[in-house]
């Protein structure tokens, strides 16, 4: 449910922002740009095809460069969210957001036993051997 409710915010934030901001100044240059046409000009290395191809290639330009900005910031948002909700989720387990790794990653060996091997459907049968070395 957690995660659902994660994607729906990283994905209404990158709504609202792509309709603000990338979709609302974009739709004016196609406008002018599908209907250009570019004539009488001529360059030395390409001739006439770089010239009458101009519109149509920066338009390719934008749409790709517009693609790369969505994605990157897609991934933006979920790491904004994803902070978010972490720091959440560790107030509401009783942890502090500035316990130091050096401690988490002591204390993980006992917890994954704690967690996975000794629950009360299974025998006790080994010991854990806990040893964490950390210099």
């Amino acid at each position: 449910m957690v995660s659902i409710f994660l994607w729906f915010l990283v994905f209404g934030c990158k709504f609202t922002e792509s309709n603000f901001f990338l979709m609302q100044f974009f739709s004016y240059p196609i406008q002018v740009m599908v209907g250009m046409k570019i004539q009488e000009c001529t360059d030395r290395f390409f001739g006439k095809a770089l010239c009458t191809n101009q519109a149509a290639f920066t338009l390719a330009i934008m749409y790709v460069m517009d693609l790369i900005l969505f994605f990157l910031d897609t991934f933006l948002w979920f790491i904004i969210w994803n902070t978010i909700f972490s720091i959440f989720r560790s107030f509401m387990l009783g942890l502090s957001i500035w316990t130091p790794w050096k401690d988490i990653y002591a204390r993980m060996p006992k917890r994954i036993y704690a967690k996975l091997l000794a629950s009360q459907d299974v025998e006790i049968k080994y010991k854990p051997k806990v040893g964490v070395f950390l210099a």
